[in-house]
């Protein structure tokens, strides 16, 4: 999974081959996450504002998309990182992109940006690992779509 600050070149210009997201994560304008279990819930439609006619369905404004993240990659780096994300940093995060095992991956665009929350479960059973667990919010104005994986990231 990678996550892409406001600034971050593949956002502003609708790039993200290779090339342009290997120069935001030199540039810290982009975060990615190995080796993470990653689930989307289907994007929520959230009606327009304007009236409509009765018995007619209302229009779509934007939607809305929750994306849950756990990582059993606990580690101070890690820690710092995951810290970094949350949105009591202040960093604003535009857009994510998330590659499943089979090589897919689905480009996730904000509207102004993805809230982030990350706790680190500590669990009350002995047979379980202590894991990160990242949920990312946010409206976006389209649904997510799918792009080309860019190699040599993960």
């Amino acid at each position: 999974m990678m996550a892409f600050d406001c600034d971050a070149e593949a956002f502003k210009n609708d790039d993200y081959t290779t090339a342009t997201i290997q120069t935001d994560i030199a540039n810290g304008k982009a975060t990615v996450l190995r080796s993470v279990l990653a689930s989307s819930t289907g994007a929520s439609p959230n009606a327009a504002g304007s009236s409509y006619r009765a018995g007619a369905e209302p229009n779509v404004n934007n939607y809305t998309t929750t994306i849950s993240v756990m990582d059993a990659n606990v580690s101070v780096d890690n820690d710092s990182a995951y810290e970094d994300l949350d949105a009591t940093s202040g960093r604003e995060l535009a857009s994510l992109i998330v590659t499943t095992a089979d090589g897919h991956s689905e480009l996730f665009e904000a509207i102004s940006s993805f809230q982030c929350t990350v706790i680190k479960e500590i669990p009350d059973s002995v047979d379980d690992d202590i894991h990160y667990a990242a949920t990312f919010t946010g409206k976006m104005k389209h649904k997510p779509k799918m792009i080309t994986t860019p190699t040599g990231i993960y």
